[in-house]
C-alpha cells in the first residue's frame, strides 16, 4: 500500500511540519529488515521526497526527534518463519515518547529491573485496587496497598496515581516543553477539526481532578495508606525519586530499607489491603532468588493474614516456594516473556493453644488460603 502523504504532513501547502518515525516489530523477519534504524530511516525519507514534490518550492520538512509536530510509527510484523513482512505506518495521538513512560522518571536512571509503568497500572485494575479506592472514599474504611519488594516503586507510585485519580498522561504534559501550555500534536494536525477549547477543556478536568484527588489522599484523616520495602539502598533512592517526580511526598508513599523477611508493614487492614509484588524471577535479576522468595513466604504468613496478595513471576517453580494455594492466576504476556499474575487469599494465622505447641513445633504450620 502507498502512504496518503496530504493525510500524513498536508497538502504540501501552507507552513511546513516536523516529523519523526520510529519502529516496532513483531514475529521473525527477513534479514532486510532487521536494522529498525535503518528501516524507519528509508521510510522516513520516502515521506519527505514524496512531500516535497507536493511543493512549488520543493522544500522538505525537517526532522525534530524530541517533539515532533507528526510522530510517526512504523509497525514491521514478520511472516513465514521471516519470508516475508507486512508494515503499517500511523500517526501517534500521543506523541512521539511511548504511552507507558508516564514522565515521572524524566532525568533519573532506570533501574534494570524496573517494571513498565502502564503493565504495573493494569496489574493494579486487574487486582481491584481501584474499586478499593473507590469504596475508601465513600466508607471511609480503609484501602492499604503493601509492596514488601518494592524494587524503584513502580507498583507503589502507579497506586498513588489511581489513589489521587491523576490520569495518566498528566505527569508528562506537566514535563513537556510549555508545561500545561504544551499543545499536544494531534492538535497540530493540519486534518485536526477539534478546537483547541476542547483541548483546554479536558486539560482543566484533569487538573481539577488531580487537585481534588491529591487533597483527599494527603489529607491527614485519609484512610488510603500506600507502603513501599526495598532491602536494596540504590533502588529505593530510585523509588523515592519517582514518587516524588509524580508529585508524592514521604506522607502519600512511605518507604522503608528492610529485607522482606524483616519488614513489618505500619498498617494493615484485613479485607482492605492487597500486596502486590514482583519478586526476582530471573530474568533480569538472578541472584538470591530462591532466598528471596523464601522471605516472601515468610511475609505473608506473618503480616498479610486476613487480606489478599498478587504476585507477578515467569517462573512457576519459585510461586512453589510460597506453599501456598492460588486462587486465581492471569496469563500476562510482555515483550516476549510469558508471566502470571497469582493471587492468593491468605487466611489469619492460627491461634496455638497449649496443647498444640509440641505439635506445632515438630511440624512447620502450613499457611491456609481461601
Amino acid at each position: 500500500s502507498v502512504v496518503h502523504i496530504p493525510s500524513v504532513l498536508g497538502d504540501g501547502q501552507g507552513g511546513m511540519q516536523t516529523l519523526a518515525i520510529k519502529a516496532t516489530s513483531g514475529g521473525m523477519l527477513p534479514k532486510e529488515l532487521c536494522h529498525s534504524h535503518f528501516t524507519s530511516l528509508t521510510v522516513k525519507n520516502a515521506i519527505v521526497d514524496a512531500c516535497r514534490t507536493l511543493r512549488s518550492d520543493g522544500e522538505r520538512p525537517n526532522i525534530d526527534i524530541k517533539d515532533p509536530d507528526v510522530p510517526l510509527v512504523l509497525a514491521l510484523r514478520g511472516w513465514n518463519s521471516g519470508s516475508y513482512a507486512t508494515a503499517s505506518v500511523y500517526r501517534c495521538l500521543s506523541g512521539h515518547a511511548s504511552l507507558h513512560k508516564r514522565g515521572y522518571r524524566e532525568g533519573s536512571a532506570v533501574h534494570k529491573a524496573a517494571m513498565k509503568e502502564s503493565l504495573a497500572s493494569g496489574l493494579l485494575l486487574e487486582s481491584g485496587w481501584d474499586l478499593l479506592v473507590a469504596a475508601a472514599k465513600k466508607d471511609g474504611l480503609g484501602a492499604v496497598l503493601v509492596d514488601p519488594m518494592a524494587g524503584s516503586g513502580t507498583f507503589c507510585i502507579e497506586a498513588a496515581l489511581m489513589a489521587a485519580d491523576v490520569a495518566p498522561g498528566l505527569i508528562r504534559q506537566r514535563y513537556a516543553e510549555g508545561g500545561k501550555d504544551y499543545i499536544p500534536p494531534a492538535m497540530r494536525w493540519k486534518d485536526y477539526t477539534t478546537t483547541p477549547d476542547t483541548w483546554n477543556a479536558l486539560l482543566t478536568e484533569a487538573i481539577q481532578r488531580r487537585k481534588e484527588g491529591m487533597k483527599w489522599l494527603t489529607d491527614p484523616e485519609s484512610t488510603c495508606v500506600i507502603q513501599g520495602n526495598e532491602q536494596y539502598r540504590p533502588a529505593l533512592e530510585l523509588a523515592k525519586s519517582g514518587s516524588a517526580g509524580a508529585g508524592f511526598n514521604e506522607q502519600s508513599i512511605t518507604y522503608q530499607n528492610q529485607d522482606c523477611l524483616n519488614y513489618h508493614p505500619p498498617t494493615m487492614i484485613p479485607g482492605r489491603t492487597i500486596v502486590a509484588t514482583n519478586p526476582p524471577w530471573g530474568l533480569r535479576l538472578d541472584t538470591d532468588i530462591e532466598e528471596s522468595w523464601g522471605s516472601l513466604k515468610q511475609f505473608l504468613r506473618k503480616e498479610v493474614g486476613g487480606c489478599e496478595a498478587w504476585v507477578l513471576c515467569g517462573n512457576k517453580d519459585l510461586t512453589r516456594i510460597l506453599r501456598m494455594k492460588q486462587t486465581k492466576r492471569i496469563p500476562i504476556r510482555t515483550g516476549e516473556e510469558d508471566l502470571r499474575w497469582v493471587q492468593y487469599h491468605v487466611f489469619p494465622p492460627k491461634v496455638a493453644s497449649p496443647e498444640t505447641d509440641v505439635a506445632e513445633n515438630k511440624e512447620e504450620e502450613e499457611v491456609f488460603v481461601q
